[in-house]
């Protein structure tokens, strides 16, 4: 009788732990949501580098420039490679990764932290929905000789 009592007591504080620490989880997401302020109130997220250039191309030229570099940083080599990317701005600003192919494991993994690393980005604002929306961009990047082309 007394190894129930144990294990009933046992069961419920593990319930309870287990209870705190999603409601904690929720109230830290809760909270971070809340302290986000977005300018931004184009169609267009915002990225650091685009505030006087908010436009899609800046957009997506700031993230190859990223990976570019990080490529540099980690002196790897791209003679003759094709990167197609995908990613979401998500409505929090946060980003997602939907497409990353390419036939080099390296740039493949460069790719991957670089996207993975993006601070928040101010997400798109639609004046018809009065809100922040999550939008989807893909791209492919050419490289040769560690340089994007055209």
């Amino acid at each position: 009788m007394k190894n129930n009592k144990i294990e009933i007591i046992i069961c419920v504080l593990f319930a309870l732990f287990f209870f705190n620490s999603c409601i904690s989880s929720m109230q830290k997401n809760e909270v971070i949501t809340n302290q986000l302020k977005f300018k931004n109130k184009s169609k267009t997220p915002l990225i650091k580098n685009c505030k006087n250039d908010q436009t899609e191309a800046c957009l997506l030229n700031t993230i190859n420039n990223m990976i570019l570099l990080e490529v540099k940083q980690r002196n790897l080599i791209l003679k003759n490679d094709t990167l197609k990317i995908g990613i979401r701005i998500n409505k929090n600003g946060t980003t997602s990764i939907l497409e990353n192919e390419t036939n080099n494991s390296s740039l493949k993994k460069v790719t991957s932290d670089v996207l993975s690393s993006i601070d928040i980005i101010e997400p798109a604002y639609f004046k018809s929905q009065n809100s922040y929306q999550a939008v989807s961009y893909f791209w492919d990047i050419f490289i040769e000789n560690n340089e994007i082309i055209e």
